[in-house]
């Protein structure tokens, strides 16, 4: 399965910085058949659970628990994000992810950075 840019057609492979990168606001069932469609050589692929497993790119996140620095920091496993996947029930106060990053998704978003939410 090859993967459209949406820039003139090209193919999205090769090196880390000519992969599209997905981060996943709960890294459940959903999320993790998307990944495996997706394809991890082709795709960035890093998402959040509840209690992490020993993945490294699985990281750890709630409302008692939200991702520490901006999503553009280069030192983040965020950074470079290009799709955006929220696949996180509301709780009792609304939708988490959007609870605690949405200023930081709209910043990346209107930057240009960020091509796809869904």
């Amino acid at each position: 399965m090859s993967v459209r840019s949406g820039r003139k057609g090209k193919t999205m492979a090769g090196n880390v910085a000519d992969k599209a990168s997905l981060f996943c606001f709960g890294m459940g069932y959903c999320a993790s058949a998307l990944s495996a469609r997706l394809g991890w050589e082709s795709w960035r692929i890093v998402g959040t659970a509840r209690e992490p497993d020993a993945r490294p790119n699985i990281l750890r996140f709630d409302r008692s628990h939200p991702l520490t620095g901006p999503f553009n920091n280069a030192d983040s496993k965020r950074a470079g994000c290009t799709h955006l996947l929220v696949s996180i029930p509301p709780d009792e106060e609304g939708d988490p992810a959007l609870g605690r990053h949405q200023a930081e998704i709209v910043e990346q978003a209107r930057a240009g950075s960020l091509r796809w939410v869904g």
